[in-house]
């Protein structure tokens, strides 16, 4: 029984809290918990469902919840995504 709680707590769902809160527009607080949680139930309960599948699950559980979402969530966006690129200006 020990062995099998100590599996469960290695598990994560696809989505942290970062994820959460920049797909559904929060701000840090309950409902991100309560977000991570239905997705860390939805792991457990059905295995890896990907990244995609768990967004997606992710907003429909935001409805449900009555929480509303931005029309088109946020890309990840890595350190140069605001650099612009200072090739794309060069005319040949």
């Amino acid at each position: 029984m020990l062995g099998e709680q100590e599996e469960l707590s290695k598990l994560r769902p696809e989505l942290d809290g970062n994820d959460i809160m920049r797909i559904l527009g929060l701000d840090p607080g309950p409902l991100v918990g309560k977000a991570y949680n239905y997705l860390l139930e939805l792991r457990i309960t059905r295995g890896p469902i990907g990244r995609e599948q768990a967004i997606q699950e992710l907003l429909g559980w935001a409805a449900l919840e009555g929480i509303p979402v931005p029309e088109a969530p946020e890309p990840e966006s890595g350190p140069d995504d605001d650099v612009p690129d200072e090739d794309a200006s060069d005319e040949d």
